[in-house]
């Protein structure tokens, strides 16, 4: 049987991924494993573009939630500083920063509005 950890220090995190040189970035409200997919729920989520300054406000057609396929995810790697690394082969990488960590502010997110 193989060794499981208790990762509570992620929810409250940020998850930052990058693909076709856009970055996404957001603070991770759940994580679970549903239909052999691991689902990563986020409370919103920032995007930045090459070639533009600073970060926006995206709202994926698919809803804040990133699903990953478990059979194609290659394994996680820690990177130092509690963070956690993964390729998602066909779409790019993504870092999972834990609370305390690397943290983006919500104040620097042109057209975020959580007063909602």
């Amino acid at each position: 049987m193989g060794r499981r950890s208790k990762r509570e220090d992620i929810l409250g995190g940020d998850l930052e991924a990058k693909e076709d040189g856009d970055v996404y970035r957001g603070p991770i409200k759940a994580m679970h494993v549903g239909n052999g997919s691991l689902v990563i729920e986020l409370e919103w989520v920032a995007k930045m573009t090459p070639g533009k300054t600073g970060w926006e406000v995206f709202t994926p057609p698919e809803g804040y939630s990133l699903y990953l396929a478990l059979d194609g995810i290659v394994q996680p790697q820690d990177i130092g500083q509690n963070r956690i690394f993964y390729d998602m082969p066909g779409l790019g990488h993504a870092t999972i920063f834990p609370q305390g960590g690397s943290k983006l502010e919500p104040a620097k997110v042109k057209g975020l509005n959580l007063s909602s």
